[in-house]
């Protein structure tokens, strides 16, 4: 008998066989086995990324293999679909296959579960969907609920919590609205507990570990929902970033900060400004004077304009301006 919690069979049965993930070559090979039927070996083209985004679960592999045997579409196609309409996929099977053992069905059955018997979980378990699967730190989900709620909600073998944060309006664990506050959530908890600094190394640890869930949730994320939260994270990770080296990777967060801060506090906002500033400094430090300077132009004008000329923001401006010149 197989079964997806490991509490309550004590009794019943003298030991448990825990079943993990498949291995990424396994998930492939299912993949083929399902779908082989005489197709040509191109078809499989993206059966291993296909396998990665369902995260090797043995079930959603499956389905995912049934529905492209009856339809036909290529493990990439499909893979396209998945990311376009998820909520349709997860809840699509194969014909004559059992519908309440689809991906969609089995979390709402779930779901349904706990929004019963412990309504916090249910939350909680939305804004974990905006963040990494794994190495969550334990404090940052504290202020949603109790600790035995967080506890239920720990990451193990038999209870992995990645409900993917997709829209439904069918679905009473989906609804839009619920969607947007958890978002809002995730990423003001993240905010929160991002470091003041970046520059003091004891402080990089933590910055490490928030690292993987700013990045799950910027992915998952696009610009016109970000809000002040999403800005101020994005802007301490891209200083984190370029400190430790990685300045391609940081400049896409200097410049989602800024059009996030543009959106929620405006163009002439003292924040705005310094991230204007900071956006040029960092295409500077990539070498790309030709995008650097010109902001620096405009962020200077900004600043005389809103600041004064003698305002310390107007006058790093200018000095980084002068540097960019004669470099």
């Amino acid at each position: 008998m197989a079964h997806r919690l490991r509490e309550g069979w004590y009794d019943l049965v003298p030991a448990l066989i825990e079943l993990d993930v498949l291995s990424p070559s396994a998930a492939r090979e299912l993949i083929a086995r399902i779908v082989a039927d005489g197709r040509p070996a191109g078809d499989l083209d993206g059966a291993a990324e296909l396998c990665a985004e369902l995260g090797h679960l043995p079930l959603a592999v499956k389905q995912a293999g049934a529905y492209m045997r009856q339809t036909h579409p290529s493990p990439a196609a499909y893979l396209e679909l998945l990311r376009t309409d998820p909520a349709a996929l997860y809840g699509q099977t194969a014909r004559g296959a059992d519908p309440q053992r689809t991906i969609a069905q089995i979390w709402r059955l779930t779901l349904d579960h706990l929004a019963a018997t412990e309504p916090l979980t249910g939350d909680l378990l939305h804004v974990l969907a905006w963040w990494a699967p794994e190495d969550i730190p334990r404090g940052l989900p504290g202020p949603l609920g109790d600790p035995p709620c967080i506890a239920w909600c720990k990451p193990s073998p038999e209870r992995t919590p990645d409900p993917r944060p997709v829209e439904y309006d069918g679905d009473p664990h989906r609804r839009p609205d619920d969607i947007d506050h958890a978002r809002t959530q995730a990423a003001t908890l993240l905010n929160h507990a991002r470091p003041a600094g970046t520059s003091d190394p004891a402080q990089w640890p933590a910055w490490e570990n928030l690292l993987p869930h700013i990045t799950a949730l910027a992915d998952r994320t696009t610009t016109d929902t970000d809000t002040i939260d999403t800005a101020l994270l994005l802007h301490g990770a891209a200083f984190f970033l370029d400190g430790q080296g990685a300045a391609n990777r940081a400049l896409t967060y200097f410049r989602r900060a800024l059009l996030a801060t543009e959106r929620a506090m405006g163009d002439d906002h003292p924040e705005t400004l310094t991230c204007r500033n900071n956006l040029a400094y960092a295409y500077q430090g990539v070498g790309d004077l030709g995008r650097a300077i010109p902001l620096y132009e405009e962020a200077l004008a900004d600043c005389e304009r809103v600041l004064g000329g003698d305002h310390p923001i107007t006058e790093l401006v200018r000095g980084h301006l002068e540097a960019a010149r004669d470099s």
